[in-house]
């Protein structure tokens, strides 16, 4: 039976709207919208009383929920993280960190009007993609270039175009499955084409090429495995012999490049995926990321032969999957960096933290060690471990890198991974071995700082002072 007398007890909604501090907070929110929230605070008081559960009377401490109801109701939810765990592309991370220099050039074009589809020398209507297609020609010396929004859509927008109601011939060993369940023959048939599978998954040879090209075929598609490896006993086929096959027979040859690369990474002692320059002289068209290894933002890059790129163009699909104004600007000042020959080592965050030598890694750590040391309540030791590249690029690459792995003396890692989680702003570790480990090759110096003052908030009144500074190897 509902208690009637805790349901008399409780504070009338008109009685918590006139508390000076929900009053204070109609200074900032709709008031319609703070009287939702406080009904929402009380209703749940009721169905508490009608559970017999433990219900909350006291007006300043409904005030109180209220007040963390629409805090928590307004906060953005789309929010800057610490990345922390050293994986450089972290897809569930937003991928590349943007350069500096493309922070001015978002901002300009964000807050103003903008000469987006419009020449101005001309007096006339314009076109978005030539903001980038001449710096696209120039970095990979391909004669035609067009953006969309991310590269499944430039694949899409492809195969459409140039394979729609036709067969498109893949090697078996690379019809692969990118992040989503986004799978190569399913984007085939998606746009009405029918999948031709040539080969094994361990090798496939030209003439299996020879032998599937028939009237029916629209194009071949080379995938590039850049999400995993296939080892030992394989044979494929030279992108030039692909290339002379394929114009022979009066096809394109698609490329689906995945992660652009435009440096040459040999010279940072990396064994080098290869650049997009290189793809496009055995390529009719390639297909590549922007916020990959470019170290821009997400976008689906094509270069290649003018005449398939003026037919992609005309697709009306385009509009579709067309970048807009923002990832324009951030992709052209990335671009820009490229073109202009400055240090793009240290220009490109992406790039700057795959080569970041061992010398600077560590003194990173000491860094980080050294500010995490005073806190009351953490054991902190430096240790060695590796990072990854990370949004299906180079998947057999270790990058060696120092760790700081933390345990807590008062509360459980499992306590202080949460309490991390939710911190502002957020800080993602890993966790192992009962530790929190903080990979130092994603983290900038101001985060250091961030992740001192986050565990120095945490830990405060959790037990007694208490730190050690190891160090293994």
């Amino acid at each position: 039976m509902v208690n009637q007398d805790l349901l008399r007890q409780l504070p009338a909604v008109n009685d918590l709207l006139q508390d000076e501090q929900i009053q204070q907070l109609a200074q900032t929110y709709n008031m319609q919208f703070i009287k939702e929230n406080v009904q929402q605070v009380i209703a749940k008081q009721r169905n508490k009383i009608s559970i017999n559960a433990k219900v909350e009377l006291d007006p300043q401490v409904l005030v109180k929920k209220v007040k963390e109801q629409v805090t928590q109701q307004t906060a953005a939810s789309l929010t800057a993280v610490i990345n922390a765990t050293g994986i450089i592309l972290h897809t569930n991370l937003g991928r590349a960190v943007l350069a500096p220099a493309v922070q001015q050039e978002l901002q300009a074009i964000a807050f103003n009007y903008s000469n987006l589809e419009y020449n101005v020398s001309a007096k006339a209507r314009g076109s978005r993609y030539d903001h980038v297609e001449k710096l696209l020609t120039q970095l990979t010396k391909a004669p035609a270039a067009l953006v969309v929004n991310n590269n499944a859509a430039a694949v899409m927008l492809i195969l459409a175009t140039l394979a729609q109601d036709r067969e498109v011939i893949v090697s078996r060993g690379e019809l692969v499955e990118i992040g989503g369940s986004f799978r190569i023959p399913e984007i085939i048939t998606s746009i009405q084409g029918h999948l031709t599978e040539v080969g094994t998954t361990n090798k496939t040879r030209l003439s299996d090429y020879q032998r599937a090209i028939n009237e029916q075929t629209g194009a071949i598609l080379k995938v590039h495995t850049s999400n995993y490896k296939i080892v030992g006993f394989t044979e494929t086929v030279a992108e030039d012999q692909l290339l002379q096959l394929a114009r022979s027979k009066g096809l394109p040859l698609i490329t689906d490049l995945g992660s652009g690369l435009m440096v040459d990474l040999k010279a940072a002692g990396i064994e080098s995926e290869p650049t997009v320059a290189q793809v496009v002289q055995n390529s009719d068209l390639v297909a590549f990321s922007g916020d990959k290894l470019l170290g821009g933002p997400q976008a689906g890059i094509i270069v290649g032969q003018k005449k398939y790129i003026d037919q992609l163009k005309q697709n009306q699909l385009l509009r579709a999957l067309r970048i807009d104004k923002l990832t324009l600007a951030a992709l052209e000042a990335t671009l820009r960096i490229y073109q202009q020959g400055a240090d793009v080592w240290q220009a490109i965050p992406t790039l700057q933290m795959l080569t970041s030598s061992s010398e600077l890694l560590l003194a990173k750590a000491h860094k980080l060690q050294k500010l995490l040391a005073p806190i009351p309540h953490l054991t902190t030791q430096l240790c060695e471990g590796f990072s990854a590249v990370g949004g299906g690029t180079f998947p057999d690459l270790q990058l060696p890198t120092f760790l700081v792995e933390v345990q807590p003396k008062s509360l459980s890692v499992t306590q202080l991974d949460t309490k991390l989680r939710q911190a502002a702003p957020p800080i993602i570790t890993r966790v192992k071995d009962n530790t929190i480990q903080l990979d130092v090759r994603t983290l900038s110096d101001t985060n250091l700082l961030q992740i001192a003052q986050t565990f120095k908030e945490i830990m405060a009144d959790k037990g007694a002072h208490g730190h050690e500074e190891n160090f293994k190897r």
